[in-house]
């Protein structure tokens, strides 16, 4: 998510945005600064986050996909063989991905039993909340569409 969307999501969340850079986030939490952060369960332990913000809210308001991405004439200088060997290894690292992510959310409490989770299941209302913003992004029809491809995978 860039700055700009993070921003209007806080923001339309009525809460206060503040913009700082990422390596100054933790001395920020820590001196009190700021309050909390928008981020995920991995880069929180991995930078230290949840050792200074004792609440942990699982909101899943924003997915970010990870992503393969190659130019096409990069694609088409590869012989069909290589092809199947980049789709399979695709599948598999994002089967392998799913698993660890999966393992480090259910490891979320062995973490720090000090953390209090409020775990939501409920996205509706963020997702009300934050319509207005998904509204003005729909705007540009591609976008609109591969919005309505995304949401129509089950």
């Amino acid at each position: 998510m860039s700055p700009w969307q993070c921003t209007r999501m806080i923001a339309a969340l009525d809460a206060e945005p503040v913009v700082l850079p990422f390596g100054q986030m933790a001395t920020a939490l820590g001196a009190r600064l700021i309050d909390g952060a928008e981020n995920n369960w991995p880069c929180c332990v991995g930078t230290g986050h949840r050792r200074l913000a004792p609440l942990d809210t699982l909101t899943r308001h924003a997915m970010s996909p990870d992503i393969l991405v190659m130019s096409q004439t990069a694609w088409d200088g590869l012989s069909e063989d290589d092809r199947r060997i980049f789709r399979g290894t695709a599948r598999e690292s994002a089967t392998y991905m799913r698993a660890l992510w999966k393992a480090s959310e259910a490891e979320r409490e062995a973490w720090d039993p000090g953390l209090t989770i409020i775990d939501t299941n409920d996205r509706e209302p963020f997702a009300a909340v934050l319509q207005p913003l998904c509204d003005r992004r729909l705007t540009d029809e591609r976008m609109r569409d591969l919005v309505e491809r995304i949401r129509s995978v089950r």
